[in-house]
């Protein structure tokens, strides 16, 4: 019976979330669901959706705050690198929000105003070459400590098979040139129009977070106010789709009682840490990199910035960051 549901829905509703369900023993609640979600789409205009693209480094953040932001139900974050210039399908609703299939939860489609789209490729020549809907975009720079994404994109590489992310010279200098794009490219935004802008440092985000998501929905919207509660994933997580009940919290993690299948976003991102910038910075950076990294990170970012990277610490994000020091990296050496 269930797989004469499922091939009747796959007709009416290519690409949906029961494309999963033939993993994992679907449930007829699941595919009502499926349907109910598909009408409200159906109801969706397209044209009234703003959005919000987040340019951001791999091993950046931007999960973290896409997680904070999708709470809220009028925000629909979708995963990383998903093209904001495509057709929105309701594919992307049902498995590539930034939890993927579980994304949705008891969201209503009807009630979302925004869309977020998550670590966009920075644009080449054009900062806006992503703009969608001439004056309903707004544009998020998140910018980490490159070289603590260095750091985590090291510590990924080794417990996730990703060899071309372990330190090494050649890994070294392109994140530091895909950092100096993505500030190079917040530059030129700011100079075409700094009223849709915003730049955030992700260990500013890890030290007060609530502080600066009400200045995030502030550049936003200023009629919307954000979901600034800690344990914000205990009410939105009310399901796991492959045994139709409520994920549990078990030894750290949201997971399924019944199979054991446990409940995380994009990037192994588990939605129960708690935001901590003690743990952002618990790394020292002198002891991780070879001196002659460090001498070159100073030449490609001025002494005054790469020191203030090098040298981080908690006190230091106390203030909000001098802008005025990105605007002298004008090269990449050789």
């Amino acid at each position: 019976m269930t797989r004469t549901w499922l091939k009747i829905a796959n007709r009416l509703i290519p690409h949906a979330r029961h494309d999963e369900f033939f993993k994992i023993k679907p449930k007829l609640s699941h595919i009502r669901a499926n349907f109910k979600a598909y009408r409200d789409f159906k109801k969706l205009n397209p044209d009234e959706l703003k959005y919000l693209i987040i340019f951001g480094l791999a091993r950046g953040g931007t999960n973290l705050i896409c997680s904070r932001i999708h709470y809220h139900k009028s925000f629909f974050c979708v995963s990383e690198q998903e093209d904001p210039k495509t057709k929105i399908t309701f594919r992307l609703f049902l498995l590539r929000s930034i939890y993927g299939s579980l994304g949705l939860q008891d969201k209503q489609i009807a009630q979302l105003k925004w869309l977020v789209y998550n670590k966009v490729d920075v644009p080449g020549d054009s900062w806006d070459s992503v703009g969608v809907n001439s004056g309903k975009s707004k544009y998020l720079f998140y910018l980490r400590n490159p070289l603590r994404v260095i750091i985590s994109k090291d510590g990924y590489a080794r417990k996730n098979d990703r060899p071309e992310w372990i330190y090494s010279n050649s890994s070294f200098k392109q994140t530091i040139e895909e950092a100096l794009n993505l500030i190079k490219t917040y530059n030129k935004a700011v100079e075409i129009n700094r009223s849709v802008v915003k730049l955030t440092l992700h260990e500013q985000f890890c030290r007060n977070w609530q502080k600066e998501l009400k200045s995030l929905f502030g550049f936003i919207d200023s009629s919307i106010s954000p979901v600034i509660d800690e344990d914000a994933w205990k009410e939105f997580f009310k399901e796991m789709y492959c045994c139709d009940t409520k994920p549990v919290y078990k030894d750290g993690w949201l997971r399924c009682l019944s199979c054991g299948r446990f409940l995380w976003g994009y990037g192994n991102f588990n939605p129960t840490v708690p935001i901590s910038l003690d743990r952002t910075l618990s790394e020292d950076i002198r002891s991780f990199f070879k001196e002659s990294d460090l001498d070159y990170f100073r030449k490609v970012f001025t002494p005054r910035l790469a020191n203030f990277w090098i040298n981080d610490k908690d006190h230091m994000y106390e203030h909000d960051f001098p802008e005025d020091i990105l605007q002298d990296l004008k090269f990449l050496p050789d």
